[in-house]
């Protein structure tokens, strides 16, 4: 009788290989969105550079001129910039060379946000700040999330239109505008909703938050 059993060596655990990441693969993946970001990021830089050198009753006109008391008035002016920034986006991606041109939205936009932020900041230091953290900040994010998502679109529309026109790659298969109908519609009812919670958020808030 065997007092002690034998441990079995030869067992040997699976193994178990690890994927590795192709970071490459993964920015090819996803570089309309990092692109974007990117842009959207130098705007911002270049936006509070601008206004803390040259501020002044230009910059400001157009800051406040944002606000209005009644709804309609601020849903119709928030509605009319940000369907314009959302058209232009649009426009390139049904244009032959519209890919190359898409990433001066996120620019401007970062541009236009850092004036507002940094007018608020300049003239009313840390009140100014959390107001833009709570009436500024969220919607801006908002926006350039859909805008992001209309770029990515946009982007391989027109590139896909160049590569048939220009390029005339037989690799290319035909173009279904009806999906990118779909994902631009799809977006446009985003923006009137964010739009809309934007000139809400101002005019009910705009009694209780005082600068």
């Amino acid at each position: 009788m065997q007092l002690f059993e034998e441990k079995n060596t030869d067992k040997t655990e699976p193994n178990v290989e690890k994927e590795k990441i192709n970071y490459f693969a993964l920015f090819k993946e996803n570089r309309n969105y990092i692109y974007s970001f990117l842009f959207y990021v130098a705007g911002l830089i270049f936006g509070a550079v601008l206004y803390a050198k040259f501020s002044g009753e230009a910059l400001n006109t157009l800051v406040i001129a944002d606000k209005s008391e009644h709804l309609l008035q601020q849903f119709i002016s928030v509605l009319s910039k940000y369907l314009l920034v959302f058209s232009v986006s649009v426009l390139l991606g049904i244009c032959l060379i519209g890919f190359p041109l898409v990433n001066a939205v996120p620019l401007i936009l970062g541009f236009e946000t850092a004036v507002r932020i940094t007018y608020y900041y300049c003239n009313y230091g840390i009140r100014g700040f959390g107001y833009t953290l709570l009436m500024i900040a969220p919607f801006a994010c908002i926006l350039m999330t859909i805008i992001m998502l209309t770029i990515n679109k946009s982007f391989e529309l027109s590139k896909r239109i160049y590569d048939l026109t220009v390029k005339r790659a037989d690799c290319v298969e035909e173009i279904n505008y009806k999906n990118y109908l779909k994902s631009y519609l799809f977006y446009g009812v985003f923006v009137i909703i964010a739009a809309f919670s934007d000139a809400v958020a101002t005019v009910s808030l705009s009694e209780i938050i005082v600068l």
